[in-house]
């Protein structure tokens, strides 16, 4: 019965329609592992969205012509592609990608060939499937003789929805005096972000990122902006030291059969009393361990934040209690921002 209570507690601190249909629906698939929960979800978002959401636009486009429909690229923001045409009978007839090493393999039982091999598909139509490196793509496939009323260019990155990600324009709003913490910082792009939200009026940026080829690109960020201070840091409840899985990009993160040993801290103990009033946290599984080390910052400051809660099946509940036991005072929004079950944040504001 108490889980009941506190599943209950969350629901109703939810902010709004959307919160609450997103929360469902990750709850039975936390607890199901049935993707139909987030099929369900990512296809009553769209509706929810209509033409602001661009994959809506790409399904008008394909229509209900008998042609072929290739998709290039064979990454993420493509494979998100395949599966939700696919969601809605649209078929994919082949996925072109320029790295040798995927040909021949399949996602979502749709073969991945060279592109040289789409000369031989006369009649298809190719939708540019990748978040970067558009422009490349456009001339490569222009230079193979390619139409540009067969091509599908996205005007942005593949992301559900119109608004940006952790800086949700319907949640949040700079004030004056800014001072954000990154908490996965990748390569700076969430900071960038951040700089453009508040149109440069901060006071501070505190960056940490635990992974050193990560860092390297962020340390470029820093050198641009002096107000920006890099920590090659993960965050934890506490300062210690953790086996890190290195060198996956977005991907890599604190694990036990890590490659190597990073240090990480708390942001109690690291930053002390320093003010902060806007957290970013998105640390592939951690995000529970980093808010028991930021207690003291989130009950004195009581920041915004923006926490990612798909990365264990209880986070979708276990993170917005611990928020709220520290401030019974938030409300809580919930936003999904891929076709995927990766992507959901939770906001406290």
């Amino acid at each position: 019965m108490r889980s009941i209570e506190m599943l209950r507690l969350v629901y109703e601190k939810l902010g709004d329609e959307e919160s609450r249909f997103i929360f469902q629906n990750r709850l039975l698939y936390s607890v199901s592992e049935d993707e139909r929960m987030i099929r369900k979800m990512v296809k009553g978002l769209m509706e929810r969205y209509g033409e602001d959401d661009m994959m809506n636009r790409l399904l008008k486009w394909t229509g209900l012509k008998s042609r072929d429909v290739v998709v290039f690229g064979a990454g993420f923001a493509g494979c998100q592609i395949v599966r939700t045409l696919q969601d809605f009978d649209i078929p994919v007839s082949c996925i072109a990608d320029n790295n040798s090493r995927l040909w021949g393999s399949q996602r979502y039982g749709v073969k991945i060939l060279a592109p040289d091999e789409l000369s031989e598909r006369a009649e298809c139509r190719v939708i540019i499937g990748v978040n970067h490196g558009v422009d490349v793509i456009h001339r490569q496939l222009t230079a193979m003789g390619m139409k540009e009323e067969d091509l599908y260019i996205p005007e942005k990155q593949w992301w559900l929805g119109k608004n940006c990600q952790y800086f949700d324009s319907v949640i949040v709003s700079p004030k004056e005096h800014e001072v954000f913490l990154d908490g996965g910082s990748l390569d700076g792009e969430d900071s960038m972000r951040f700089i453009d939200w508040c149109k440069g009026r901060y006071d501070k940026i505190y960056a940490f990122e635990p992974d050193k080829n990560n860092c390297r690109k962020l340390s470029k960020l820093a050198e641009k902006h002096n107000r920006v201070t890099v920590y090659q840091e993960g965050l934890w409840s506490e300062n210690t030291e953790l086996k890190f899985s290195s060198g996956n990009a977005e991907n890599s993160c604190i694990s036990e059969s890590g490659d190597l040993v990073v240090k990480a801290v708390s942001i109690d103990e690291k930053l002390g009393q320093e003010r902060i009033t806007f957290v970013k946290m998105d640390i592939e599984g951690s995000e529970y361990e980093a808010l028991l080390g930021a207690e003291k910052t989130i009950r004195n400051y009581k920041p915004k934040l923006a926490v990612c809660v798909y990365h264990k099946p209880e986070d979708i509940f276990e993170i917005p209690l611990k928020i709220l036991e520290y401030c019974p005072d938030y409300k809580l929004y919930l936003r999904h921002y891929s076709y995927a079950d990766t992507e959901t944040v939770l906001y406290a504001v």
